[in-house]
């Protein structure tokens, strides 16, 4: 009888073990399966974007050429008689024989017509023969005619019988005047032009001469009677 009770036991911890054994076993498997896998989040480097906006070259800012006087160094001729002045080259020479007198090289003073007051400038000086004319030379003529103070610009052109193709009004400096081109007379040039002012019943016709440098002499024209300035 004592060893039956001995073998049941034995046999009761022979159970309790294994259920031990099982339901640690089971417990195990329950916990692992609960856990939560750990993620492994990727670290991305951040990229610059790339600019769409397409290159522009840099603009170059002109530099400022400075401005020059074309009269700076020039001469100033004064007339007292008709009360102006005006600007010449620097190089050139002013013959004043009919300009500051009664002298006038078309006759009296009180000519209706013509009171003189011829001036001429040129870079040359002396007498030459109007068939040979100097190549280089270069001259500016201004004759000064009277007449009555109703006198339009038109009918001095018509008067003095102008022959030209081109003409336009001008203002120089206050005065008003007319600009014809194309020739004079009977001596056709078309770089020869004339600046015809009018100022109290007198006409101040400034032209250039003829030749090779009539063109240059022209130009030198535009600038000295932009000059002009009544006193």
């Amino acid at each position: 009888m004592k060893q039956t009770q001995k073998g049941n036991t034995a046999l009761v911890a022979v159970i309790v073990i294994v259920v031990a054994i099982a339901a640690g076993a089971i417990g195990w498997i329950l916990a692992r399966n609960s856990q939560t896998p750990v993620q492994q989040t990727a670290t991305t480097q951040p990229t610059t974007p790339k600019s769409t906006i397409p290159t522009q070259p840099v603009a170059q800012t002109p530099i400022a050429q400075p401005t020059t006087d074309k009269t700076t160094g020039w001469n100033t001729y004064t007339n007292k008689r008709y009360g102006y002045t005006i600007s010449y080259p620097k190089n050139w020479f002013v013959d004043t024989t009919y300009s500051e007198d009664a002298i006038t090289q078309r006759g009296d003073p009180s000519n209706a017509d013509f009171i003189g007051g011829d001036t001429n400038w040129s870079n040359y000086k002396g007498s030459f023969d109007l068939g040979n004319i100097p190549k280089d030379i270069q001259t500016v003529f201004l004759m000064i005619s009277k007449q009555d103070k109703a006198t339009t610009l038109d009918e001095y052109l018509k008067i003095e019988n102008f022959d030209f193709d081109k003409k336009e009004s001008v203002q120089i400096n206050g005065i008003t005047g007319v600009r014809i081109s194309g020739g004079h007379f009977d001596v056709p040039d078309p770089n020869v032009e004339h600046i015809i002012l009018m100022r109290n019943g007198l006409f101040y016709n400034f032209s250039n001469g003829m030749g090779e440098k009539s063109l240059d002499a022209r130009n030198i024209l535009e600038t000295m009677i932009s000059t002009l300035k009544f006193q």
